[in-house]
């Protein structure tokens, strides 16, 4: 059963106390008026020292004080039933007031956790775009390589300067070969540099 449905059948029990303490206090009054206008006829009879109605109005007052006695201890415990009722209703809705303010502050917390996952796999696409792209070079660069290594002069010729930049950027070393110049060794060199040379060719 829910919070609400418990809510309602406690406001349908407060209702109902509420009505019974209504109703035993319009009893309970009924009981105080007529006590009263025995006590006055008492009165009366007394001044007139008509001992007859005197003693009989007595009896009728006894009679009245007792159900006016046993009025007002109902029409105590049903306004302590009542009480009772109504501050079980209070802390009811107290308890669902808490519960959605809970529940308020859940959905803030939510939508904030939505914004950051947005957040997050915005990162996400933009690091996998960059290692997509990453890879697209590593490929690219990998056939350039291959080219260069089958045909170093062909290739340094028919690179466009993007693709040279990219084959640059994977390696200098085989660039560096190309932009040395090409001399052939002079007869007064060493033999070891002009090994050196022949063999760098």
């Amino acid at each position: 059963m829910d919070q609400i449905t418990k809510l309602k059948i406690q406001a349908e029990s407060v209702c109902e106390a509420e009505a019974v303490f209504l109703n035993k206090d319009a009893e309970f009054e009924v009981s105080r008026r007529l006590y009263k206008e025995c006590l006055d006829s008492a009165k009366d009879y007394f001044e007139l020292e008509d001992s007859d109605s005197l003693v009989e109005n007595s009896e009728k007052l006894v009679e009245l004080a007792k159900k006016f006695k046993q009025a007002h201890e109902e029409v105590q415990r049903k306004n302590d039933d009542h009480n009772m009722q109504k501050e079980a209703m209070d802390e009811m809705i107290k308890n669902i007031t808490e519960i959605e303010e809970t529940f308020v502050k859940n959905q803030t917390k939510l939508m904030k956790s939505e914004k950051n996952w947005s957040f997050i796999e915005k990162i996400i696409l933009s690091l996998e775009r960059k290692y997509y792209a990453s890879e697209v070079d590593k490929e690219k660069k990998n056939q350039l390589l291959v080219k260069f290594l089958e045909c170093p002069l062909l290739i340094s010729e028919q690179l466009d300067p993007d693709d040279e930049v990219l084959l640059k950027s994977f390696t200098t070393k085989f660039f560096g070969i190309l932009d040395m110049p090409f001399e052939e060794p002079s007869e007064d060199e060493p033999a070891t540099k002009k090994g050196r040379m022949e063999s760098e060719k």
